[in-house]
């Protein structure tokens, strides 16, 4: 087989579902919802907005989180992060770092408090005060004296007010100007006392040098009142770090694989829990012996869970962090994992991906096993709020099942692939990630060009938001929302676009075509 770039794939794959295994309901193909599928361009501009572009697409990525208010965007990309209001579009603030971002859960913003307001009286003035934020953003922090040398690049906590924007917002700096205002003071000395000529000055980088310096500096001041964490990460494929009430934190310590060497036993990956009304850490959960891919809180926050290539899924309790169960070594590496609705199970995929089963939360016995057996990896669990469905996918085929629901492929209720005639991009065509939205009544697959398509299952129809075939594009991940209280999507697209579009009506057929003969 010929080796493509990501950049050859995308110039030659237009996404298309297999007809033989296209979404269905009951044996009845699924219709395409009222002026469906989409390409982006079709969308006017006045529904986007454009981001900085990105240069080089193939090491590009962008992710994106939506306030659980939905007024909200936050937008990481090209080592920015821009907030953005959803009603007006407007943009409310930048940030000086990047990687995934996630908005803290309700707790804060839903204290009813007024903002704006001078003085809290009574016995509220004690619990809150004009400058509590509203929101809280967190993301990979920006490299500065506290970042610097560490093996991870840190994660920040970023406070922001009702509009979006910092509580302690800097007066914009002009590090231009500065510079160059600090090289005149200095530049007669320069001349006289060391023999430096104008040109030499001006070629020898002083000014950039002082702008850098004091875009550096200034970095480091945006980012002074808001909490940072040298050295940790964010779990990946579907993890949370917040828990559902927002109160805790999980993020990833000594995250690098061991596989090349091992090290000592306090330098193992580990998990650390915060409390973020406290201020302060609760405990660190040890055991793997290898890097934790996956971790996250249980719906009712009694426990955490972590994956890790070391080929084991590991339970603690949420108020101690001591051990509850692990499973045993599946003795290849594991990705992922979703806890159930009611916290009472969760899925996991093991041995090296290619094994799907439920456990129960409270003793690890194994409820249900998925009955394939996959050639390469899922990595995208997402059960629905039902409680009673999961999807997952795998390679370029997304599946809906049943665990509870009989046994072998009758527990399988639906199949979808991904139809590609080309085999030598093959490879590329993924159908990642699968999430449940609009409380369950739909289903979101993206796809590994970046188009997505949108299953309602209740009516039986579809969209799709596809790229046009040969529109480069950069990774992107969680980057699709469902705004229900608004009625349209955000989709946030690796061509530097963020994209609002409308849901659709599903397409029946007319009165007449239904009408007896």
């Amino acid at each position: 087989m010929s080796f493509v770039s990501h950049t050859q794939f995308l110039e030659r794959f237009a996404f298309q579902l297999d007809p033989d295994h296209d979404f269905h309901l009951s044996g009845t193909p699924a219709a395409w919802s009222s002026g469906h599928s989409l390409e982006w361009t079709r969308l006017p501009e006045n529904c986007t907005i454009k981001l900085p572009e990105t240069e080089d697409k193939e090491d590009s990525s962008l992710d994106s989180a939506v306030s659980q208010d939905e007024t909200l965007l936050a937008v990481s990309t090209g080592g920015k992060i821009l907030i953005f209001d959803i009603e007006t579009r407007e943009l409310r603030q930048q940030l000086d770092g990047g990687g995934k971002v996630f908005f803290r859960p309700y707790g804060r913003a839903e204290t009813g408090r007024d903002a704006d307001a001078d003085t809290v009286e009574g016995e509220e003035a004690n619990k809150q005060t004009p400058k509590d934020p509203v929101y809280t953003l967190l993301s990979s922090a920006p490299t500065d004296e506290r970042t610097a040398g560490t093996v991870e690049p840190g994660l920040i906590l970023w406070d922001l007010d009702k509009n979006g924007r910092l509580l302690d917002e800097d007066e914009p700096l002009d590090a231009a100007a500065f510079a160059a205002t600090a090289v005149e003071s200095i530049q007669q000395q320069l001349t006289t006392q060391h023999e430096w000529s104008a040109d030499f000055i001006a070629s020898s980088g002083l000014y950039a040098n002082f702008t850098a310096a004091l875009r550096k500096a200034e970095t480091l001041h945006q980012t002074q009142h808001n909490t940072i964490f040298p050295g940790v990460c964010i779990g990946g494929f579907g993890s949370d770090p917040f828990s559902a009430d927002g109160r805790r934190l999980v993020m990833l310590g000594y995250g690098q694989t061991t596989q090349s060497d091992m090290r000592e036993s306090d330098a193992l990956p580990e998990a650390v829990v915060w409390d973020l009304e406290a201020g302060q850490e609760l405990f660190r959960l040890h055991g793997h012996t290898d890097a934790i891919m996956w971790v996250g809180f249980s719906p009712d926050s009694a426990h955490i869970a972590t994956v890790s290539w070391d080929g084991t899924m590991r339970m603690h309790d949420g108020t101690s962090g001591a051990l509850s169960w692990a499973t045993e070594n599946s003795g290849q590496q594991c990705w992922a994992a979703a806890f159930s609705p009611d916290s009472v199970n969760i899925v996991w995929s093991s041995a090296g991906g290619r094994t799907v089963s439920v456990h129960n939360v409270s003793n690890g016995g194994r409820v249900a096993v998925f009955p394939r057996e996959f050639n390469l990896w899922s990595r995208s669990l997402s059960w629905n709020p039902d409680g009673r469905s999961i999807a997952l996918s795998t390679e370029s085929t997304v599946y809906i099942w049943q665990p509870f629901h009989g046994l072998g492929d009758e527990s399988i209720t639906l199949e979808v692939k991904l139809q590609v005639d080309d085999n030598i991009i093959r490879g590329f065509a993924a159908l990642d990630p699968v999430a449940w939205i609009d409380n369950g009544a739909k289903l979101a697959v993206g796809c590994s060009d970046g188009s997505v398509v949108v299953w309602d299952q209740q009516t039986n129809s579809k969209e799709a938001f596809l790229r046009p075939k040969g529109t480069l594009v950069g990774w992107s991940d969680s980057s699709f929302h469902f705004l229900g209280g608004k009625g349209y999507y955000v989709s946030c697209d690796g061509d530097d676009r963020v994209r609002f579009w409308r849901t659709s009506a599903p397409a029946f057929s007319s009165w007449w075509e239904n009408k007896p003969v």
